[in-house]
């Protein structure tokens, strides 16, 4: 990998696992010093065992305000700076149900991370940002944000209002020297498929035009490429990373 992050910090939530740990994987191979928030501490840790000192591991949830503060405080007290956030932690619907029969508790606990708490470290990475006069940001999203997912609308509405909030905050702070812009995956192949049935999962294959999953990996390229001067004129751009599937 080359050094195009050398000399810059880069905030990835979710990083535990699938997605966030490909994307703090690849900014660390290619320099940057990385803060990894997940609620999983046990993953956290292993990750800083495979990828070193660079790596610096904070338990956290983005859905509690005062654990939001801490991460910025750390982020303060360990770099004095930020130069990306990859807001990337979100959760999966508490059970596919239609629309009437989820409870508040089952629509909330999906939006407060999905949407809530990616609000919440957007605004915290704004402040620090604005300040700098530099900075990327990439959310995301999903292609649920433009495609319904049957019986899975407290997720699919999560997505679809951090998409807007994408390109709000691209509009508002490009001339702050900021951009902000969303990722759309379709279906990776990370451990929450672990569980699908392989009967479910070949239908799903078979409706996606490429006939595979996504890779963590191939996702985090795109949000190193999002991340880079490469992309300094990208700016409230939703990429849908689907094979095809969205088209």
């Amino acid at each position: 990998m080359n050094d195009r992050f050398g000399g810059k910090v880069a905030l990835v939530t979710g990083a535990g696992s699938g997605i966030g740990r490909a994307i703090a994987s690849r900014f660390v191979a290619e320099g940057a010093d990385v803060l990894a928030v997940d609620l999983a501490g046990d993953a956290l840790d292993a990750l800083r065992a495979e990828l070193g000192e660079r790596l610096v591991p904070l338990v956290a949830s983005v859905a509690d305000p005062a654990a939001v503060a801490r991460v910025f405080a750390e982020c303060h007290s360990r770099f004095g700076r930020l130069d990306i956030l990859a807001n990337n932690a979100g959760r999966t619907t508490p059970r596919f149900a239609p629309l009437h029969e989820l409870s508040p508790d089952e629509w909330n606990a999906v939006m407060d991370v999905n949407f809530g708490g990616a609000l919440a470290m957007l605004r915290g990475a704004l402040g620090v940002m604005t300040a700098q006069g530099s900075g990327a940001v990439i959310n995301t999203v999903s292609i649920s944000a433009l495609k319904a997912l049957p019986y899975g609308g407290a997720y699919s509405v999560s997505k679809a209002a951090l998409a807007m909030l994408t390109r709000q905050a691209a509009a508002e702070y490009a001339a702050h020297g900021i951009r902000v812009n969303g990722i759309m995956p379709g279906v990776t192949a990370t451990p929450i498929l672990d569980e699908v049935p392989n009967e479910t999962m070949q239908a799903i294959i078979a409706g996606i035009p490429q006939k595979r999953l996504a890779s963590p990996d191939e996702i985090a390229a795109m949000v190193a490429f999002l991340a880079s001067d490469e992309a300094a004129y990208v700016n409230g751009a939703l990429l849908a990373i689907d094979g095809a599937a969205s088209a």
